[in-house]
């Protein structure tokens, strides 16, 4: 596979404007205002705000740079879009102010400009990089970005780093040996030129003019393609696109890794979606904020009214979390759960296919650590049963877990409710509905003792340690709060809150056993009737007949299972437990 540019290792990463962000080049939103604060000359600063201001009315959610540059661009000639945003009765509202190609090449100098990467700047987030070079070396990343963040990581961590460039352009450096990374810049570069002469070279030189002069008294021009280029790929760019093309349509790739892009360019989303019906091997798995509007709204359908689904349909994981944060957990937890978890997948497939017996609970947990929903949930329809499901609790809680917090994380709160709800009914089984509470005398006083089970399939029920118990949704819970953590916004922790609860309930119980003036003692707010209830345990001690002790036991355990019913009903607030449900 050595030096065969249209395969892989496996792994392809295609980098969008969100994966530079920490690094301190600016997203494309960010690049507006930055711009806007940029411009110091009054009248030029006028313009460029009155400009910002007039998109902002008219697409408020798409102000960014590559609109602002468009725009710049088309009012030039005022008889296309989006200039009729700025006629106003017939009058252009501009008329009075400078001329516009000024402002344009300030903005692709700040582009240029924000491009190259400081040598202080944060690249250490990028570490992880490492780890993905050592396992599948050479390691092939596709980039929209026009900055020098990889050249920068590849330089400061000593790795090598191929872009088609030794100084002219010269694709075959991609085969030469002892390559660690790939790079496939598809809409240029700030160190990329075009000359007047018609060469592609490259430039270390470090410089905010889009135009420069060589010593051979050649001019060239940074080769970067704007927005309004797109459609214009020549030289590099264009061969850069169809070895792209190439590369993850190639069965040998099975993972495109995509961070921080949101699929603007039509003509990458369909080199992806053709490539996904030509390799069906091919998982996407989308590191962005909005993962999953990206994806519903890019990738899952061919049409704007959602009836023809694309061949990526269902293979695609949305992980909506800042990629710096996540990127550590990318290689070892998430993509290795989920090769193993697909991998099981075809190998269930193909024993149905044979007639065989599959075992599907094999693959949902490697799923469900990679946070692969539209996958988990094609299985939990289609091939799981659910009585069997609910004897598996570890498992069952887990799903529910991820799932929820996942849709959650991904703007999805109707779809994570109806995990949420499930899973307090999980709870409410295991912490009520099949659990038992034993009265015995310990050193002249009362001891509680909590049992808890899971009800099988027939009426057999198997015992859960409550340690166990505990140890398992305290786990899960350091989970959900780490993820919480990465997001852009963490309010739906809040959802989460019942199982914070109910660690804290089974904390109280003290590894199942407690002292009865402790129970009574911590349960103040839910016993109605105190008296009766130490009434019934004092008779239960002085007692001395066992027929009359066991009645005083009986009743006395009817009472603290009422007291938590109500406890435990404040915990699992969604689960809809009847109240005057009789015991």
């Amino acid at each position: 596979m050595k030096g065969d540019t249209n395969q892989t290792s496996g792994v392809v990463f295609l980098l969008g404007a969100g994966a530079s962000v920490a690094a301190e080049v600016p997203d494309t939103f960010a690049f507006v205002e930055q711009f806007q604060r940029s411009i110091t000359a009054t009248k030029k600063r006028e313009t460029i705000d009155k400009i910002v201001a007039t998109l902002k009315r008219w697409k408020p959610l798409e102000t960014d740079v590559e609109l602002l540059l468009e725009t710049l661009t088309k009012l030039q000639t005022r008889d296309k879009e989006p200039l009729l945003k700025f006629i106003k009765g017939g009058k252009f509202m501009l008329s009075g102010c400078l001329r516009k190609p000024p402002i344009v090449e300030d903005l692709k100098g700040f582009i240029k400009e924000k491009s190259i990467i400081d040598s202080d700047s944060r690249i250490e987030y990028f570490e992880p990089l490492l780890g993905f070079v050592e396992e599948y070396k050479p390691l092939d990343i596709l980039s929209v970005n026009y900055d020098t963040c990889i050249e920068h990581f590849s330089s400061v961590y000593r790795r090598k780093c191929q872009d088609g460039f030794d100084t002219d352009w010269n694709p075959k450096v991609f085969e030469q040996e002892n390559v660690d990374i790939r790079l496939y810049k598809l809409h240029g570069s700030a160190t990329w030129y075009r000359t007047d002469k018609g060469r592609y070279i490259k430039s270390d030189v470090r410089t905010n003019q889009s135009t420069i002069e060589l010593i051979t008294g050649e001019k060239a021009e940074t080769l970067i393609l704007y927005p309004m280029q797109k459609s214009d790929y020549a030289g590099p760019p264009l061969e850069l696109l169809v070895r792209a093309k190439n590369l993850i349509q190639d069965t040998s790739c099975t993972f495109l890794v995509v961070v921080g892009y949101s699929f603007r360019d039509d003509h990458i989303t369909n080199i992806i979606l053709e490539a996904a019906n030509k390799n069906e091997i091919l998982t996407l798995i989308i590191v962005d904020p909005n993962a999953s509007q990206i994806y519903r709204e890019k990738l899952k359908y061919y049409d704007p009214n959602r009836r023809i689904p694309t061949h990526l349909d269902g293979r695609v994981v949305c992980l909506p979390y800042k990629f710096e944060e996540v990127f550590p957990y990318l290689k070892d937890d998430y993509l290795k759960n989920l090769r193993e978890g697909l991998s099981t997948v075809s190998v269930c497939t193909s024993k149905e296919l044979r007639g065989e017996r599959a075992n599907w609970f094999d693959c949902l947990e490697r799923l469900a650590d990679a946070e692969h929903v539209e996958e988990l949930q094609r299985l939990l329809r289609a091939k799981i049963d659910d009585s069997e499901l609910e004897n598996e609790w570890q498992l069952n809680m887990k799903l529910h877990l991820r799932m929820s917090l996942n849709l959650a994380a991904n703007g999805q709160q109707a779809d994570a409710k109806k995990y949420l709800i499930n899973l307090e009914k999980i709870l409410y089984g295991i912490l009520f509905e099949n659990s038992e509470i034993r009265i015995d005398e310990y050193q002249s006083g009362i001891v509680l003792e909590f049992l808890f089970f899971i009800q099988n399939a027939g009426s057999h029920r198997a015992r859960i340690d409550i340690n166990q118990l505990l140890s398992f949704i305290r786990k899960e819970y350091d989970y959900l709060l780490s993820r919480s953590q990465m997001t852009i916004n963490s309010e739906f922790i809040g959802d989460f809150k019942f199982v914070d609860s109910t660690i804290k309930y089974l904390d109280s119980l003290e590894r199942g056993t407690v002292k009865f003036d402790k129970f009574v003692s911590s349960r103040k707010a839910h016993i109605e009737d105190s008296q009766s209830l130490t009434a019934n345990a004092t008779s239960f001690l002085q007692e001395p007949l066992e027929a009359s002790k066991t009645q005083f036991r009986e009743t006395l355990t009817r009472q603290v299972r009422e007291i938590e019913k109500k406890v435990i009903a404040g915990i699992l607030t969604k689960a809809e437990i009847d109240m005057s449900e009789g015991e």
